[in-house]
Parts: C-alpha cells; sequence; structure tokens
C-alpha cells in the first residue's frame, strides 16, 4: 500500500511507483525559508535524497559547506506528497553558516545541494541563487506576492524571481551563445508583479515589455518599475503589440494555467508578435510536476495517453473577469513537440528547470 498526498490511501502497481519515481530524477531541493542577517546565512527547507541515502547529501553557500547542517529532520507533508521515494519521510533540512556581505560578492550568493563524496551539484539545474538585492525595484505587497508566488516571503520571491533570471540567462548562453543582455526587445508575456521582470532592470540597451491579464498587478509594474512598458492584455488574443515586435519571448507559468483552446489561440499570437527568428522561453507543468500532484494511476496513465489535463485554479478569482478561464495545466513532451511544433521549431524542453519543478521549452521562430 502506497499513500499519496491528502492521506487518500490507494493500492497502486509497483511500475507505478517506478514511473513516479523516473519522472523526478534527479531529484530537487527546495528552499522554504532564507534568511541574512549581515553575520549569519541561515536556509530551511528539504531534499529528496537520491536512493533515500541521506549522509550522501551537503548542502554549500559559494562552494563551501555550511557549518551547521541538521539533515535528515522529520517532514510528514514531504512524504505524503512524494511517498514513491525512499527517505521522503525525513527529507528537512535547517542549515547555518557565519557570513559577511562577501557572500554577495559576484551580486548574489549560489546555494547548492551536492554529492558530498565528490562535491558536485545532484543537479546542476536545481541550484538556487539570492540577490543582493540593493539597486533593484521595489518589492510588490505581501498580498501580491501571494497571488504570484503563492507566498508572501519577501526573500522566497527574491530568490525564486532571481533564480528564475538566472537560469533563463543560463539556458540561453547554453544552447545559443548568448545571453538575455544581448536581445534587442523582450516580451516578459505573464508578468504578473514583476518577481522576475524586476531583475531586467540591470540590463542595458534592452527594451523591456511587460504584458499580463492582471490589471492590479499591472498598475503596480507601471507604478514600480519605470525601467519598462506594461501592457495589459485580453484573455483571448488578439492584443495591441505589434506584428513582429520581440526578438525574445518569455513566459513563465502562463502555459501552466490555460486550457487547450486557449493556447491554440496565444501560440498564434506569439507567432504574430515574434520576429523571425525570435527565440521564445516558456514553462509548463510537465512530468515532475504531475508526480507530485497526487494523481491515481489512472488518472497519470489517462494523461500520458492525451498529452494534456487540466485541473481548476482559484487564485486570480475576482482579478479576471472569468473564473473559469484560470487553471493548471500538465503537458507532456510528446503533446507539446505535436501541438507546438506548428507554430515554432522546438529547440530543446529543459525537464524541472524552473522552481525545479517546471519544464522549459525553449523554441525559435522559423527565419
Amino acid at each position: 500500500m502506497n499513500r499519496p498526498a491528502g492521506g487518500t490511501v490507494l493500492s497502486v502497481s509497483g511500475s507505478f511507483q517506478t514511473q513516479l519515481d523516473r519522472a523526478l530524477t534527479p531529484e530537487p531541493w527546495c528552499i522554504d525559508h532564507i534568511s541574512f542577517d549581515g553575520s549569519e546565512f541561515e536556509i530551511v527547507g528539504w531534499a529528496l535524497a537520491p536512493g533515500g541515502r541521506h549522509s550522501e547529501i551537503g548542502f554549500t553557500l559559494n562552494e563551501e559547506l555550511f557549518e551547521t547542517i541538521e539533515f535528515p529532520i522529520a517532514r510528514p507533508d514531504v512524504a505524503e506528497v512524494f511517498w514513491f521515494k525512499p527517505g521522503a519521510d525525513c527529507a528537512a533540512f535547517h542549515c547555518r553558516t557565519r557570513a559577511t556581505s562577501e557572500a554577495f560578492r559576484n551580486g548574489y550568493a549560489t546555494l547548492k545541494c551536492v554529492d558530498r563524496n565528490t562535491g558536485q551539484p545532484v543537479r546542476q539545474e536545481y541550484n538556487w541563487y539570492y540577490p543582493d538585492d540593493r539597486g533593484y525595484p521595489a518589492l510588490p505587497d505581501p498580498a501580491r506576492r501571494v497571488r504570484v508566488a503563492g507566498n508572501e516571503s519577501a526573500e522566497i520571491f527574491r530568490l525564486e524571481g532571481f533564480t528564475t533570471f538566472t537560469k533563463l540567462d543560463q539556458a540561453l548562453r547554453r544552447i545559443l551563445g548568448r545571453g538575455l543582455g544581448e536581445f534587442d526587445h523582450i516580451l516578459d508575456w505573464g508578468c504578473g508583479s514583476g518577481r522576475v521582470t524586476r531583475y531586467f532592470s540591470g540590463l542595458q540597451n534592452v527594451k523591456l515589455t511587460g504584458a499580463d491579464i492582471d490589471v492590479d498587478n499591472l498598475n503596480w509594474c507601471k507604478r514600480e518599475l519605470g525601467f519598462g512598458e506594461f501592457i495589459l492584455i485580453p484573455l483571448h488574443p488578439p492584443t495591441d503589440l505589434r506584428l513582429s515586435s520581440f526578438d525574445l519571448l518569455i513566459g513563465i507559468s502562463v502555459f501552466s494555467h490555460l486550457k487547450e483552446a486557449d493556447q491554440i489561440e496565444w501560440l498564434y499570437e506569439l507567432n504574430r508578435i515574434a520576429r523571425p527568428g525570435a527565440v521564445l522561453l516558456m514553462s509548463v507543468l510537465g512530468e515532475a510536476t504531475a508526480s507530485r500532484s497526487s494523481w491515481s494511476h489512472s488518472l497519470w496513465e489517462q494523461w500520458r495517453s492525451s498529452g494534456i489535463l487540466c485541473s481548476s485554479n482559484s487564485d486570480l478569482k475576482g482579478y479576471i473577469e472569468d473564473d473559469e478561464y484560470y487553471c493548471n495545466t500538465y503537458l507532456t513532451t510528446d503533446y507539446i513537440r505535436r501541438s507546438w511544433s506548428r507554430f515554432f521549431n522546438i529547440m530543446e524542453i529543459v525537464p524541472a528547470y524552473i522552481g525545479n519543478q517546471q519544464d522549459l521549452v525553449i523554441m525559435r521562430k522559423p527565419d
């Protein structure tokens, strides 16, 4: 017997457990709390040790192991979600180390979950990056942070936003040999209250346009993020954005909340406003996210067969005119390649890249 999240006991075949285990390998880690008071750096969260071998895992700040590492610690809620992973019941960690402002000597601190034997990250793409936030624009208020990120913590908002910004830059450099600052006109589609957008303020000679369906968040961005242009867009295209305007289009947690028909509408629109040769970076809910969604085996198989599955989400209720528009949408890589390739050339799909759970779809519009 295996117990998925929510406490419902299901009889699950070993093959299903194996499928889930493979979908979430390499094992992710998450930071729930982070702080720096000028003399001590602290992180709290959870990490799934490969094979449940907790003794092989360590945590580093700028390549140095934390001085105090409490791990493993009991974490029943993690075990409920990741019932198929050995050792998930004691996956929590609490790390502290003495540190000064030198921890931000590169403008940010790098945090890694590493193999103690090799010193190498369990997965390089799972690293977190925590910025020295001095010089960046204001943060939104707690209510707006919750609506965008599901967490009111200012520190986690910074951590997640800057990490996503950094990972997008790394992906572009790895695949195309140029970073975010080497594009002319960037669209941040679904900018929300600027969790990622605010970090574009440090780029020179880049025109940034933010777009969103949430008028309240859009107005906040207009007031506080003066370096960009911010456009309210409708739930359904077309938009007022000009034909062939952008050479880089970014959409973080947008397709992850659109039904199939709405996705097709927006793929047409993104194709219209993208320049020939433009690059698109779009995050989606894939296997890594689905594996933590407490689905039954039959629902998992249904999703794998159809390639798409939608469930309700009320996060934007009261902020947009259609309460049924916003949902959680899970896509398989086969579905993306089959459906989205009608609009763009799919260069790569990087699993569990954004937030260590959403896949990143990297595409290009044909010249």
